[in-house]
């Protein structure tokens, strides 16, 4: 959409059906010590069985952004092009929590947030009319996630999170509201074990579920058969063109 937009003030007729021929290119950062991602975290036990932690980290991010876009040409039916796309670079600070009291019968409450300070970043254009800057002042944002889970005797649980920012969301105008829960229940003396998760965008409306069966004949394999079901408008965050497709599967699992 980025990409259509600037070409669109280059040439007639762009809309988001328009085919794209740009080829890409990854500037990664230059393996220096300067560059070297570090963290250092700080942890503590409260009475209560209380759980709390606080992190600095700094770093660059695992997903790039388009950097330099060069538009050489543009009609109605494509546009045609090439760019560079590099991993903008932030810092952060997390607070982690969680406690299991013994009031609360087997239940789990977690609560983290981060502030995340990302530097600015730049998008060059050349276009056949000309050369444009666009400047990203790179605003501070958070992300946050609170939530509970209960298990019984391995056999059954139950999870339930709310949260804000996806992990492909980047930038204070990018991160959105999210609602996910899940359940869990063996049976046949763990034999089969039953899964079904599923989220909600609170943005959008649009909707994951991700129901497996399991089935464990032995003490280090699984069979499981699941999928991933999605739902909700066009061009929303589980429905869109970058979410994929629905999809059945059929996998095994060994450990050691």
């Amino acid at each position: 959409d980025l990409i259509r937009a600037k070409a669109a003030q280059a040439g007639p007729s762009i809309s988001a059906t328009t085919a794209l021929d740009i080829g890409l290119s990854v500037d990664r950062p230059d393996v220096t010590l300067q560059n070297a991602p570090w963290q250092m975290r700080a942890s503590s036990t409260l009475p209560g069985h209380v759980d709390i932690s606080v992190a600095y980290y700094q770093g660059f991010d695992d997903l790039p952004y388009l950097n330099i876009l060069d538009i050489a040409s543009v009609t109605p039916g494509s546009i045609v092009g090439s760019g560079v796309t590099r991993f903008p670079f932030f810092s952060a600070v997390a607070l982690e929590t969680a406690a299991a009291p013994e009031w609360a019968g087997g239940l789990t409450f977690w609560l983290e947030g981060s502030y995340i300070d990302p530097q600015p970043t730049s998008l060059f254009v050349t276009s056949p009319l000309g050369d444009q800057v666009a400047r990203d002042p790179g605003a501070p944002f958070y992300r946050a996630s609170g939530g509970l889970d209960y298990r019984a005797n391995d056999t059954w649980g139950v999870l339930l999170e709310i949260f804000r920012g996806f992990l492909d969301e980047f930038g204070d105008e990018q991160v959105s509201d999210y609602l996910f829960a899940g359940v869990e229940a063996a049976m046949l003396r763990e034999l089969l074990r039953f899964r079904l998760a599923g989220g909600l965008s609170l943005e959008d409306q649009s909707w994951l579920a991700t129901p497996q069966i399991g089935y464990a004949p032995a003490d280090n394999f699984e069979l499981i058969l699941g999928a991933y079901a999605l739902g909700g408008d066009d061009d929303t965050k589980f429905a869109g063109p970058l979410a994929g497709p629905s999809t059945a599967y059929l996998k095994g699992r060994v450990w050691f």
